[in-house]
């Protein structure tokens, strides 16, 4: 795991984020907005030129993006940029 692997996760994240912020639709449900998120996040990592998924990590890979999503969904619910009742999960 080097310093390319970081870099990856970093984008990844970066890029989660930027989903989940254009994903915020006031009254609908956080599930529906999660399967949005993660239809996507996968369109993103599965485009040519796309942010590279680590290879190693591939067996677990859905399980992963949601976990992402739902560190970023409470981030943002944590610093107030959301209203609890907006959230994705």
């Amino acid at each position: 795991m080097g310093l390319g692997f970081v870099r990856d996760v970093v984008g990844l994240f970066t890029a989660i984020i930027g989903i989940v912020l254009g994903n915020e639709v006031p009254g609908v449900p956080g599930a529906g907005k999660k399967e949005e998120a993660l239809k996507k996040i996968n369109e993103v990592l599965n485009a040519p030129g796309g942010i590279d998924f680590p290879k190693m990590l591939e067996p677990i890979r859905q399980w992963l993006l949601g976990l992402f999503i739902d560190m970023a969904v409470g981030l943002l619910n944590k610093t107030g940029f959301f209203d609890k009742s907006s959230a994705l999960s």
